[in-house]
């Protein structure tokens, strides 16, 4: 029949249980006892204490002995497992091998990887190749291979065949693989011509846990007289701009990204990217520009022209220099030797199947006067005049001599 009123301090044990703890629960006629807390081996034989419960009409119970098949508790005497990574094992890594330590609290016998789970979810590398290296009670577990990136995670199951150790437990047995590179990718400036700016020319990255992209990260090439100035802005982990303003010139800008500029969760670091698409600065698809080596020195200076004009997508077709000594050119990259001192201005003119640009550069090249030339020039001059003095003397003289020897 239905009873109430029975709670733990009802319950004894015969013999004593040192240490034991009681929990009752259940209600009506059914009841569940719980045993713990038993610290050796010893027989578990319950009773219920008389006037424990009560029924309806407040009848109480007699004593009530356990009368099922005995209990005899022993103390499981098994060593424990730890299983954590190895101290020394970078968590997340970027390589193989992942080590992890595998410790017993006893010296145990027949441990190899067939007795290791691996833990398999969400996010787990797959098909993990491992091994175990060790004896008595210390282990190694080594992951030489893998399908993939993603979490390594292992436990030792007990061992209910043999019973010769419990199932480990762990402070942290997962260590993450990860040997993906962060990836960087410029993508399409949002202008592909412009006079002044603003242009902005994103830079997208993957798989990057740190970004750390700045101004001082861009190489800004220009072609001819193009010319900008950049700052980064952003502060995701997929997308930062670069973003060229006050442009001036005319030519082409492209940018450049110098690598380490991302890095991935195990600190593997992004490659440099680039050059970004080309933005055209002007109108002109062709722009001149040109350079020289030396552009001063000593009459007669001679000086190596080059062509470095931008046609983009065109061919040129034709050069036209102007040296500003009254002589031209039409070679891609002429040699020119300017005789006489003086500052010289000079121009290129390019053409294409659609037209054409020039370039002046004033005041561009620099004769100077070689004054020891100079001297020497003056006097080799007077010398000659001189000889060529003694010599007319000499001549008039014979002449002379010949004329009073014939009368």
């Amino acid at each position: 029949e239905d009873v109430t009123g029975l709670d733990e301090t009802d319950i004894a044990y015969t013999p004593t249980i040192a240490g034991v703890t009681t929990a009752i629960s259940g209600e009506g006629k059914n009841y569940i006892l719980t045993v713990s807390g038993i610290s050796g081996a010893t027989v578990v034989n319950p009773r219920v204490l008389a006037g424990a419960a009560q029924d309806a009409a407040g009848n109480s119970n007699a004593e009530t002995l356990y009368s099922g098949r005995e209990v005899q508790y022993e103390p499981d005497s098994r060593p424990t497992v730890t299983l954590d990574k190895d101290g020394a094992q970078a968590d997340p890594t970027s390589s193989l091998p992942v080590y992890f330590e595998v410790d017993f609290s006893d010296s145990v016998t027949g441990f190899t990887e067939s007795n290791v789970y691996y833990i398999y979810g969400t996010g787990s590398a797959p098909s993990p190749v491992f091994n175990v290296s060790g004896s008595g009670s210390s282990y190694t577990l080594t992951v030489t291979n893998t399908g993939g990136d993603g979490d390594l995670a292992f436990y030792v199951p007990e061992d209910e065949h043999h019973w010769r150790w419990r199932a480990s437990t762990s402070a942290d047995n997962v260590v993450t693989l990860n040997t993906t590179q962060p990836g960087i990718t410029l993508g399409t400036p949002s202008a592909s011509q412009t006079d002044v700016g603003p242009v902005v020319i994103p830079v997208q990255y993957s798989d990057a846990s740190v970004v750390t992209l700045e101004a001082a990260d861009i190489t800004l090439e220009c072609t001819a007289s193009a010319q900008a100035q950049l700052l980064v802005s952003g502060t995701g982990l997929e997308q930062r701009n670069v973003i060229l303003y006050d442009i001036t010139g005319a030519g082409y800008l492209s940018i450049q990204v110098a690598a380490g500029t991302a890095q991935s969760v195990s600190g593997i670091t992004a490659d440099a990217a680039g050059p970004s698409e080309s933005i055209q600065v002007g109108d002109s698809t062709v722009v001149a520009w040109f350079s020289a080596t030396p552009t001063s020195g000593d009459a007669p200076l001679g000086v190596q022209f080059t062509d470095e004009s931008d046609a983009g997508a065109e061919t040129i077709t034709h050069w036209l220099w102007d040296f500003g000594d009254s002589t031209t050119s039409e070679d891609e990259d002429p040699a020119h030797i300017y005789e006489d001192p003086g500052v010289y201005t000079v121009s290129l003119t390019v053409s294409t199947a659609t037209g054409g640009n020039t370039l002046m550069r004033e005041d561009y090249i620099t004769v100077l006067d070689d004054s020891s030339l100079a001297i020497g020039r003056r006097f080799a001059l007077a010398a000659l005049v001189a000889l060529l003095s003694l010599c007319g003397t000499a001549i008039l003289r014979r002449l002379h001599l010949r004329g009073q020897q014939a009368s």
